[in-house]
């Protein structure tokens, strides 16, 4: 019998070098507020540092590694064949900083339509989960024997360094209680088709 996949969730990802000459600034820079900022935000991080929401033109790295990340946000929303009216609007964006012991809880991005994460460093051993958005997927626990793309309710994605990741915005993700020494840091921004 032939598979015809009806409904997928995507997960676009890719590891260009075109962004790599920026990793060490942006490193730093997030780092930097960490140290300088005694609270950031408190959305879905458990431990952590999240940053207040930043304006990517107030900082000259965020708008490059954007304009350097575009082709792939352009092909993605060209793949998904958006009307050819609509522009790409890159929403506010925001940095991740887990050490030992953190965790990001589940969550959705509201108000937007693709949730973008780039790994600015990874330990390479902590997941990001994605929750199966059909909600009958729970039903079928007890029937299973092995999980598979069609029948599995979670999917765990280990992110490495200078990873670039987009997913629908209304796809449920959260990240794993990281176990390791090494600090993780993220820059993740939201993009509205409109």
């Amino acid at each position: 019998m032939k598979t015809l996949d009806l409904f997928t969730t995507p997960l676009f990802h890719c590891n260009i070098e075109q962004t790599k000459p920026l990793l060490t600034d942006l490193e730093n820079i997030a780092l930097d507020h960490e140290a300088n900022h005694e609270s950031g935000r408190n959305v879905s991080n458990v431990g952590g540092h999240q940053t207040p929401f930043l304006a990517i033109e107030d900082e000259p790295k965020y708008e490059q590694l954007i304009e350097t990340l575009m082709p792939e946000i352009r092909n993605t929303v060209q793949g998904y064949n958006y009307r050819n009216h609509l522009k790409i609007i890159v929403l506010q964006c925001w940095m991740n900083i887990n050490r030992k012991g953190h965790l990001n809880w589940p969550h959705t991005h509201p108000n937007t339509d693709w949730a973008c994460i780039f790994y600015i460093k990874s330990d390479e051993k902590t997941a990001i989960r994605f929750k199966n958005p059909d909600p009958m997927r729970t039903e079928l626990h007890w029937k299973i024997d092995t999980y598979n793309q069609y029948n599995a309710d979670v999917y765990s994605y280990y992110p490495k360094t200078n990873d670039f990741i987009m997913i629908p915005a209304h796809v449920e993700h959260s990240v794993d209680v990281s176990k390791s020494d090494d600090v993780r840091i993220s820059l993740a921004f939201n993009v509205r088709i409109a």
